[in-house]
């Protein structure tokens, strides 16, 4: 046949001529396609032809010389995998057609029965199945490449995978997920993960079985073997944390000694000078009163000389807390549990706290474990704590909520309370100053929010206050 530019090239394999010359002329007069027929009549030129042309079908006979039967096809598609293949054979029987389609071939014509249209009609249709076939074939080629590739970053991903079903258990885990629980893939697949998490924010868990190690889960939904499923990725951040608060501390080291020592020279210099002052004054007057007869104005000077001297005991502690966390650069980072520092600062005050009785709400349920220096984060509480406990209100029952939280820009401790609050368009400028107070009925250095400031900023933090007078206060302290 004559060639055409688009003309569809089949590869006619069948050694009776006769059948050969007829399915030609029908392809001829088929006239909604060109063609162009490669004819021959052996199995072993037919191969020939296959391995040095570029067919787009093959009309295959399963009688020939050299080949016959199933093998036929089979060898065909070995040869050429991505030709279509239609059959051609004298032979009418269904359950030999079927055999022929599941050895590859795309269709079965019975010698005797084709036309042109049926035979244009199933070339159409050869093409475009086999078409179909070799991109599925490839896609899934694809598929299994991409799931390999994806099963070795899994399998070592530093990070634990695990995916868990509607019910919570536990379907799938990598080794990293393996090591970090302690246990094997066989004896964690079917079980309940242990641990609570969020959509919303990342959680984080103290995992016992590693020391000191503070993991990330990150929770997203997801579909398993078709199904809901929970994705859950485990990241130990320990390393991370430890390294990023070593880099800062570190960075800022020099300027902080030189700040500090600034700040020590002026505190010794001048702010003892008033309350030792107080008490020289005091005991003068007190030798005074003793040279005559005790009386009751002698126990009012005795009780101011104790009250000066005991604000002065508790200011020059405060100063050298203060002092200390400033000069003290060695800082010892460590993982806290917020529960456990929380119960120490309450045993430090039994007594004022027993004494005012306020209701208190804790929940570190949310960010229970923070990387941060023991006594610093003990400062931190106790100041705030102790604020709400004595700027508490005469008019109610204190209320002290304590919390923490995860947000975007970090992990966030709050205290708050309904006490006597600060007005803050008047004490704004005093706020976080050295001996700042701001109510007269309740005794103290003025230092603690100085002090807690100092912490929070020396750490890289931040504190933020909201407060109403008669309403209460909240700190947040964004670690």
């Amino acid at each position: 046949m004559t060639a055409a530019n688009n003309a569809i090239k089949i590869l006619l394999i069948e050694d009776n001529l006769g059948d050969a010359r007829l399915i030609e002329i029908m392809l001829r007069d088929a006239g909604t396609q060109p063609y162009e027929v490669t004819s021959t009549d052996t199995f072993q030129k037919g191969i020939q032809h296959l391995t040095e042309g570029n067919f787009d079908l093959v009309l295959l006979d399963l009688s020939l010389p050299d080949s016959f039967g199933l093998d036929t096809i089979t060898n065909a598609n070995h040869y050429a995998p991505k030709v279509p293949i239609i059959v051609l054979t004298g032979r009418n029987d269904e359950d030999f057609a079927l055999e022929v389609v599941k050895e590859g071939a795309q269709d079965y014509l019975v010698k005797g029965q084709i036309d042109s249209s049926l035979l244009s009609r199933s070339i159409r249709y050869a093409m475009k199945r086999k078409e179909m076939e070799v991109h599925l074939k490839e896609s899934n080629r694809r598929i299994e490449e991409s799931e390999s590739r994806l099963n070795v970053i899994i399998s070592n991903n530093t990070s634990g995978l695990i995916v868990l079903d509607k019910q919570n258990r536990i379907k799938f885990t990598n080794p990293a997920a393996d090591k970090m629980l302690k246990k094997d893939n066989e004896n964690l697949i079917g079980t309940n993960f242990p641990y609570d998490y969020s959509f919303e924010s990342p959680a984080l868990i103290n995992l016992e079985t590693i020391q000191n190690s503070l993991v990330e889960i990150v929770a997203v939904e997801t579909e398993w073997a078709g199904e809901h499923a929970t994705l859950i990725t485990l990241h130990d951040i320990s390393e991370l944390k430890k390294a990023e608060e070593s880099l800062r501390i570190k960075n800022n080291e020099l300027t902080r000694i030189n700040k500090a020592l600034d700040r020590f020279v002026y505190i010794i210099s001048h702010d003892l000078k008033k309350p030792t002052a107080n008490i020289i004054g005091l005991l003068t007057l007190y030798e005074k009163e003793l040279v005559n007869s005790a009386s009751d104005r002698t126990k009012v000077i005795y009780d101011k000389l104790n009250f000066s001297a005991l604000q002065l005991k508790k200011m020059i502690e405060d100063l050298l807390e203060a002092t200390k966390h400033e000069i003290n650069t060695e800082q010892n980072y460590e993982l806290i549990d917020f529960n456990k520092i929380y119960q120490e600062v309450l045993g430090t005050m039994d007594q004022m706290v027993n004494q005012a009785d306020p209701e208190i709400n804790i929940d570190f349920s949310k960010y229970p474990f923070i990387f941060y220096p023991y006594q610093d984060l003990k400062s931190i509480m106790a100041n705030l704590f102790s604020n709400a406990v004595k700027y508490r209100s005469p008019n109610r029952r204190a209320k002290i909520t304590i919390k923490t939280e995860k947000k975007p820009e970090g992990p966030i401790l709050t205290i708050s309370d309904n006490g006597l609050g600060i007005d803050l368009e008047k004490e704004s400028s005093r706020l976080f100053q050295k001996y700042q107070r701001f109510s007269n009925e309740v005794e103290g250095t003025g230092l603690g929010l100085w002090i807690v400031k100092e912490i929070v900023e020396k750490n890289g933090g931040k504190i933020e206050i909201d407060s109403h007078v008669d309403q209460g206060t909240t700190f947040r302290i964004l670690f």
